[in-house]
């Protein structure tokens, strides 16, 4: 037993020391576990009240900046395809059309300029087409030929003088061949000098009908004709191109008969009897064109908005 204590006995005395290691070394652990734990991490509220500021409306359009530019490209599409030759040329001329299509879609409906930008549309959307079409087809195609007014024709009856009028055998005219003075002309006889009677009638002695007077008056005139004849003498004119589509529409819906009566101005370089210069002086834009009392109106017109537009009066039966 006393050779127990005796080999414990060192053991004891270190016994103090290694208490007191030990109560350090879990003193110095347990004080960074607390902080780690027990210190939470500050949210800063610079972050969450600028997180909405990330997520800012983007600014409204310029509108009146969107119409300028779409101006310009619609501008540059008419002017190259006044000379397109290869289908190249039409998708870079169908490229602008779709530029400025694209930049007045983004009017907003509530502005000023929305009414005007929805005609402008129309408009380019249907040379786009037509550009289009142009660039999917071969250009080796004989141009249309637009018609050109014609100068002023005879008088439709051509009447002549009838051999009814000529003296008697006996050389003694006739009593119906020699009117008296002041009294007209009885059918059968020669017309006076300078005169032209339509057929059937006895113009009053120093009248001189015109072939366009009254024209629309007439009964054998055709509504489109009497319209026609009104757009040429009120200086009207449609600017065309031979390849656009709706100018030869445009045509149809006049005739063959009233179409010689307008004044159509050919735009391309390329088709027959061009004048590219009016064309650009007039700043047209889109085919086709009407000029109506100085003003311009693009696109496909009725019958019914050419007679409003140009102030014509006469019947108003249109074929289309």
């Amino acid at each position: 037993m006393q050779r127990l204590n005796e080999a414990m006995r060192p053991i004891l005395n270190q016994l103090p020391v290694l208490i007191a290691v030990l109560t350090l070394s879990l003193g110095g652990c347990s004080p960074s576990k607390s902080n780690e734990t027990a210190t939470p991490v500050p949210v800063s509220p610079s972050l969450t009240a600028s997180s909405p500021a990330t997520s800012a409306t983007p600014a409204a359009p310029n509108v009146a900046q969107l119409v300028a530019e779409a101006k310009e490209n619609a501008t540059q599409a008419a002017t190259l395809s006044q000379s397109a030759q290869s289908r190249d040329d039409w998708a870079l001329v169908s490229s602008r059309w779709q530029r400025a299509i694209a930049l007045l879609s983004r009017i907003p409906e509530g502005a000023p300029e929305a009414a005007k930008a929805q005609q402008d549309l129309a408009t380019y959307r249907r040379n786009l087409a037509e550009a289009q079409q142009q660039a999917s087809q071969p250009l080796n195609r004989q141009p249309v030929r637009l018609a050109r007014p014609e100068a002023d024709a005879s008088p439709a009856d051509g009447s002549s003088p009838s051999p009814d009028a000529s003296p008697s055998g006996d050389g003694t005219a006739s009593p119906e061949a020699s009117p008296s003075p002041g009294e007209s002309p009885s059918p059968g006889t020669s017309p006076s000098p300078g005169e032209s009677p339509s057929p059937g009638t006895s113009p009053s002695p120093g009248e001189s009908p015109s072939p366009q007077a009254n024209l629309s008056q007439r009964a054998d005139v055709t509504a489109e004709v009497a319209l026609a004849n009104h757009l040429q003498q009120t200086g009207a004119r449609m600017y065309a191109a031979y390849w656009c589509g709706y100018c030869q529409r445009q045509q149809a819906m006049f005739g063959s008969e009233a179409v010689q009566q307008l004044e159509i101005v050919e735009c391309d370089p390329r088709g027959t009897n061009p004048q590219v210069d009016r064309c650009r002086t007039a700043n047209v834009g889109s085919f086709p064109t009407w000029q109506i009392n100085g003003r311009l109106y693009p696109g496909l017109q009725s019958m019914t908005r050419l007679a409003d537009l140009s102030g014509y009066s006469g019947p108003r039966t249109f074929r289309n």
